[in-house]
């Protein structure tokens, strides 16, 4: 008797132990279920959903989604004010309805403030995907269908390169524009053909503005409008042809000054030969023709009837020494 009653309280306590194993097992598994069911967004109809383990190390905040053909900014995030994706925990993504799955931008922010894209990707290749950035780029990790280990870096790293290069081409298409209309403007601003002048300030306006056209490259030249570089050419060819003008009236004005400076010396010399001829046929000419004397030497002058009229000194020679008839 006493037997058959331990049997059977074995088997109560068996069945009791089956029964509680089976009870904690369900709520285990009930406590696995709702980790694992953790949801980032809103299910709705239309939207596209996959499982994302954060990588990141730190915890994801917010989350954006856009397609990945779109330059538009990122829209709001997407994600609940009670919902949050800790590091390394895993959730089930809702990507709004409308975004494109095939291609996808996400945009994740972290509670530390920090910010990860991930671009172009698709998020229909698997179910389940990591999130991870790595070389300055995020990108996912993910198990295809034949159980091949993949990631989208390569394609992330050529996404952040494509984008860099674009921005530094437009960059550098702003800076092309800002130079050619700044020589433009320059251009613009000198004289008006007609109205320039050889003075130093003018010559080196238009020097300076060609020297600034030269400066530029050929994809700035090519931004300049035709007459840019037409004023530059039409103002130089003035200034040339009214330098010219300029050297021939200067010619022309000094060989007058020379031609009236070497008559004026002619003039001089001719008149001062004539005061010296002058100066000296001081006396008269004699009766006999043999040329002039002063009337220092001879003493006398020339008579009316052309003999000479004898010095006083003459006269007493003769007295003294020459006979006078009568």
């Amino acid at each position: 008797m006493r037997e058959g009653k331990d049997k059977l309280a074995t088997r109560l306590l068996t069945v009791v132990g089956t029964v509680a194993l089976a009870f904690f097992v369900a709520v285990g598994m009930a406590a696995c279920g709702s980790a694992e069911a953790a949801m980032i967004g809103t299910k709705e109809d239309g939207c596209t959903s996959f499982k994302l383990t954060n990588g990141l190390g730190h915890a994801v905040a917010a989350m954006s989604a856009r397609d990945g053909a779109s330059e538009d900014d990122f829209p709001a995030s997407f994600m609940t004010e009670d919902q949050s994706l800790p590091a390394d925990a895993t959730a089930e993504v809702e990507l709004p309805a409308g975004v494109d799955a095939t291609n996808v931008d996400l945009l994740l922010t972290c509670d530390d403030g920090s910010q990860v894209v991930v671009e172009d990707v698709d998020v229909t290749v698997a179910d389940s995907f990591t999130v991870k950035s790595e070389d300055g780029v995020g990108f996912l990790a993910y198990t295809d269908a034949d159980g091949n280990e993949k990631d989208t870096k390569e394609a992330s790293l050529a996404a952040k390169q494509a984008r860099e290069e674009a921005a530094a081409a437009e960059a550098q298409a702003a800076a092309d524009a800002q130079a050619a209309q700044a020589v433009a403007d320059q251009v613009a601003a000198l004289p008006a053909v007609d109205a320039l002048t050889l003075d130093d300030a003018t010559k080196q306006a238009v020097a300076d503005a060609h020297a600034a056209y030269d400066a530029l490259t050929d994809a700035q030249r090519a931004l300049l409008p035709a007459e840019t570089a037409q004023g530059i050419v039409d103002r130089e060819a003035q200034l040339v042809a009214l330098q010219q003008e300029a050297d021939e009236a200067a010619a022309a004005a000094k060989a007058q000054a020379e031609a009236a400076a070497k008559a004026k010396q002619n003039s001089q010399s001719t008149s001062s030969s004539s005061s010296s001829s002058k100066g000296t046929s001081g006396g008269s000419s004699s009766y006999y023709g043999g040329g002039s004397s002063s009337k220092g030497t001879s003493g006398g002058s020339s008579s009316s009837d052309g003999s000479s009229a004898p010095s006083q000194g003459t006269e007493d020679c003769t007295k003294d020494n020459i006979p006078i008839s009568n």
